[in-house]
């Protein structure tokens, strides 16, 4: 008798043919232009989430075996890293009928460069169509090669996009200051979180939480200026030379490394022109100007500073 906790023994991980050969690296659009909200593409890769190998399900919290998990030729969605979260919104098939939909819950970096779209099919209009459909026939589903279009929650995009920048005028706010001599010399940042209601930049060093005003009134001044945010694709000796926190190799990946990114071995920065760039696989805003920012609060322990905050509206 099965064990009803094997979720190999799931229908549609029965009916799973696993494919010859791996699907090509997912073509990051999100990275090379932020600013697409829709796009169309082709579908590669269609796998329940019963049949993922248990580290890529570790992937994924909220995972059933409802779930599935779709790989596209390319991506607009920004997947969950370098401590943004991911996209989410929509898929469907541009010529299936009735029209088959995906709903995008969370989008992780899988293997070999391709991106993880993380939900579930959405039930048909009808019980009659000839469109392929999940073992328990509940919901239609893609098939490879089929044409897509991808829709992400523009709102969510806005606002991750805003965290994320406003961390990176946050972070290059104590450089400076540090370097006026405001701020010991030996404070360097080590990471970031830029998730709503719990964004923070951290560094080693202590920094005292006196500080606090001044790190405002520079971050303030920053996003006054309504500085151009820009994209860079750089070698890694340009990465260490021009960013403002030394680059881990680690994090290529999530920097756009290789073929998913379409430049090659080139890896993505993203500069607040002329004050300071960071390795950035996320998506920034288009300037400074929209990304108003309130010090919450500097803490420390342990020999590291967090410097917590949040955006306002400017």
């Amino acid at each position: 008798m099965a064990d009803p906790a094997d979720l190999s023994q799931h229908p549609s991980a029965q009916s799973y043919q696993k494919p010859p050969q791996s699907p090509k690296r997912t073509l990051l659009l999100y990275q090379q232009d932020p600013t697409l909200r829709t796009h169309t593409t082709h579908i590669q890769s269609i796998q329940p989430f019963t049949t993922l190998a248990s580290d890529h399900q570790t992937l994924f919290k909220t995972g059933t075996p409802s779930h599935h998990v779709v790989i596209t030729a390319s991506t607009i969605f920004c997947a969950q890293g370098g401590g943004q979260p991911s996209d989410t919104g929509l898929m469907h098939g541009t010529s299936s009928s009735p029209r088959c939909s995906f709903s995008v819950e969370s989008t992780r970096y899988g293997s070999h460069g391709q991106i993880f779209h993380f939900g579930h099919f959405l039930p048909p209009p009808s019980s009659s169509s000839s469109t392929a459909t999940t073992a328990n026939n509940s919901a239609p589903m893609f098939t490879v090669g089929e044409e897509v279009s991808q829709t992400i929650d523009s709102p969510k995009r806005d606002l991750h996009a805003r965290i994320h920048t406003a961390g990176h005028i946050l972070g290059l706010a104590v450089r400076h200051l540090r370097q006026m001599g405001t701020i010991p010399d030996d404070v360097r940042e080590r990471k970031a979180m830029h998730y709503p209601d719990s964004a923070f930049v951290e560094f080693n060093g202590l920094i005292d939480g006196r500080h606090k005003e001044a790190i405002q009134a520079k971050a303030d001044e920053l996003v006054a200026a309504q500085i151009p945010v820009l994209v860079h694709f750089w070698s890694e000796a340009e990465m260490e030379e021009r960013c403002a926190m030394p680059f881990d190799p680690a994090l290529k990946a999530q920097a756009g490394e290789g073929d998913g990114d379409g430049r090659g071995s080139l890896l993505r920065a993203v500069e607040v022109q002329g004050v300071g760039a960071y390795p950035c696989g996320g998506t920034p805003t288009v300037d400074t100007g929209s990304c108003g920012l309130v010090v919450r609060r500097v803490s420390r322990q342990k020999g590291v500073s967090r410097v917590s905050y949040q955006v306002v509206e400017v």
